[in-house]
């Protein structure tokens, strides 16, 4: 939530400064002291938007910490896991065949009179199996046991696990509730 509202944030930004720059171009000296005013108070929020997300990613990395796993690793290494679990399901998948494609062949040659002319044959495609499928089965079935583990381990750990952190805003308010929120807050610090 809070980088939807970074996000917005730099828009309004965006758009503020763009109206500065119009209101300059096409109203020469009518540039209004509120709209100055709203910019710099948006520079300001974008600010404490960033203060405020590192403050998140400081107390995400604390709760990581104090896990019994280092959760990134945990992640990257399950990725691994899967990505080589989908190569061997699709070597488990193959199976030996033989195949005749009927015009699946191109060539080229040369006609009596000495052109090159493209022509179409038959083509026998073969599959040959040259490793032990058994193999293959095993060390799947134990890739998708080990990835089904960590998934529920992770799963635990993002569902258990607690961040100390209190939301300055209500994370289901639109941009402008918290921007109203954070002109308030700012109002008495």
């Amino acid at each position: 939530m809070i980088y939807a509202i970074y996000i917005a944030a730099a828009a309004v930004v965006g758009v503020l400064i763009g109206f500065v720059v119009l209101s300059v171009t096409w109203l020469k000296k009518t540039v209004a002291k509120n709209i100055r005013s709203k910019t710099t108070e948006l520079i300001s929020v974008y600010d404490d938007l960033l203060e405020e997300k590192s403050r998140l990613f400081a107390a995400i990395r604390k709760a990581k910490d104090a896990l019994d796993m280092d959760m990134d690793s945990e992640v990257s290494l399950n990725a691994a896991r899967q990505s080589i679990a989908r190569t061997f399901k699709r070597m488990n998948d193959l199976r030996s065949s033989e195949q005749l494609l009927s015009g699946g062949g191109t060539g080229y040659r040369f006609n009596a009179e000495g052109n090159q002319i493209s022509y179409c044959c038959d083509v026998k495609r073969v599959t040959t199996i040259n490793y032990d499928r058994k193999v293959i089965h095993s060390a799947l079935s134990r890739l998708n046991r080990q990835a089904d583990e960590t998934s529920n381990r992770l799963d635990l750990c993002l569902v258990t696990s607690k961040v100390d952190y209190t939301v300055p805003f209500d994370v289901n308010a639109s941009f402008a509730e918290a921007f109203e929120i954070y002109l308030e807050n700012a109002k008495t610090k």
